[in-house]
């Protein structure tokens, strides 16, 4: 299989140290807008989480969990199927990420919906850019096991 063209003959090759490198700053500075807009977007200190499916900065999907409903794991997963789905019409490389209260360190929630939402993009065949948690004070990736947190944060306009 040639990703250069038949003219080349080369094979692809991975993504260079420098390529990745930037992919994850990238994703940094979009986990960090996202950060920003949730301080401004939300005005209330206790609100529900939420999760997003779509592009971060980018068409979104999402799905509150008020806690109203008793979602187990299958109905948890049939949800993040759905929502899926409907992201899958703008983005073709959604991402996932759920907005909460608190801080950005393991919560039940979050062992609630994340195990869940990488099966469900597993199961689509798709490998996320990221499914993380975003909160008021900063970010975290369980995965991955990296974590940001600001008390002021500064958004630059570019």
């Amino acid at each position: 299989m040639t990703a250069t063209g038949a003219r080349t003959g080369r094979t692809a090759r991975p993504p260079s140290l420098k390529a990745r490198a930037a992919a994850r700053r990238a994703l940094r500075r979009d986990l960090r807008q996202a950060v920003s807009d949730l301080r401004t977007g939300v005005r209330r200190r206790r609100f529900a989480p939420m999760l997003h499916v779509g592009r971060l900065g980018g068409p979104v999907v999402t799905w509150p969990d008020d806690g109203t409903d008793d979602l187990d794991g299958g109905l948890r997963e049939e949800v993040a199927a759905a929502v899926l789905s409907r992201a899958l019409l703008t983005s073709a490389e959604p991402e996932a990420w759920l907005t909460r209260e608190g801080h950005p360190e393991p919560h039940d929630v979050d062992l609630a919906w994340l195990p869940v939402v990488r099966r469900v993009f597993a199961e689509a065949g798709l490998a996320p850019r990221c499914v993380a948690v975003v909160t008021k004070n900063g970010w975290y990736d369980p995965v991955l096991e990296e974590r940001v947190v600001w008390e002021r944060l500064r958004i630059r306009d570019r």
